[in-house]
């Protein structure tokens, strides 16, 4: 499992090709210099073995590494990250749910969540269209429905992580805020 600490600032990585070690490093360099400890290897687009070559040199380089939706690739990761729609693995690997109405928090849950990801709590913009943030009062009603951690998503950075702790969160995550400019 992946330790709660290392939840507070997660990177999301968002590449559109596979980088090389050097790129990967250096991307993972400047994430930690702004808080980072954790990695979300999202990719849905890369295989397996470059997913499973990501996780390798984060891991070697420190960092708690989760892997959306592979469970090949997740297997030398701390965990793997969900969509809410499913489907959920069948293995004994820690993951989290990604939610987006405090309802859904109780049925990730039930089918084995070990923590949830929630948002967008700001505007942000996904494939191309703009997707309204819900704010920190509605994070607030999500966490207060979970017994499971919960991280913050959509629009947020570093600077963001107090009022997301103070909505009940454990931390947030980010993708934009990451990408150097």
């Amino acid at each position: 499992m992946i330790p709660i600490a290392r939840l507070r600032i997660v990177w999301v990585t968002d590449f559109d090709e596979v980088p090389d070690d050097a790129s990967l490093e250096s991307e993972a360099s400047h994430a930690a210099n702004m808080g980072a400890s954790a990695a979300w290897i999202r990719q849905p687009r890369w295989t397996t073995n470059q997913r499973l070559w990501a996780v390798d040199v984060l891991r070697r380089l420190g960092w708690s590494v989760i892997v959306g939706r592979d469970a090949r690739a997740a297997a030398g990761a701390d965990g793997m990250q969900c969509a809410f729609e499913g489907p959920f693995p069948d293995s004994p690997l820690p993951f989290g749910v990604s939610i987006h109405d405090p309802e859904e928090a109780p049925v990730a849950m039930a089918r084995g969540a070990s923590w949830l990801v929630a948002g967008p709590v700001r505007n942000t913009v996904k494939r191309g269209n703009l997707v309204p943030g819900r704010g920190f009062d509605w994070l607030a009603r999500v966490t207060a429905a979970s017994a499971l951690p919960v991280v913050a998503v959509g629009g947020l950075g570093p600077d963001d992580v107090d009022a997301a702790v103070k909505a009940g969160a454990v931390g947030i995550a980010g993708i934009s805020v990451f990408r150097r400019r």
